[in-house]
């Protein structure tokens, strides 16, 4: 088993002091998908890196609206390192949010997020 299939799950900001709840699903093709509960979503890859073990990078675009007053248009990229329990179906991850923008790809900034989150199914 891996981490094909839909996840529900929180990532935590400290250094904002937040937790956002999100959703997340992942194909066998290593294409997965993630939405928010901002409303923000993105697109990304994944590919497994040891055992239990996978790496991801997630994209997204800022939209009116942004909750920390991005400009619109910056571009979000979520890298993160996880570790899926078969027998418990969860998942644990860490890893470096950076929003870019401009020309250049210019840093507006960099934040630590950590993640937990449980895989979907039936019996729930």
């Amino acid at each position: 088993q891996s981490i094909v299939g839909t996840w529900i799950g929180e990532s935590t900001f400290p250094e904002f002091g937040i937790v956002l709840k999100d959703v997340s699903t992942y194909s066998k093709e290593k294409v997965m998908t993630a939405t928010n509960q901002n409303g923000a979503t993105g697109h990304g890859i994944w590919r497994k890196v040891g055992k239990n073990k996978y790496e991801t990078k997630l994209v997204g675009i800022v939209e009116p609206g942004d909750p920390i007053g991005l400009p619109v248009g910056a571009i979000a990229t979520f890298r993160l390192l996880g570790t899926f329990d078969k027998r418990t179906g969860s998942s644990t991850g860490s890893g470096t949010l950076t929003y870019t923008f401009g020309e250049n790809n210019d840093v507006l900034f960099e934040t630590q997020v950590t993640t937990i989150s449980r895989r979907i199914t039936f019996d729930d």
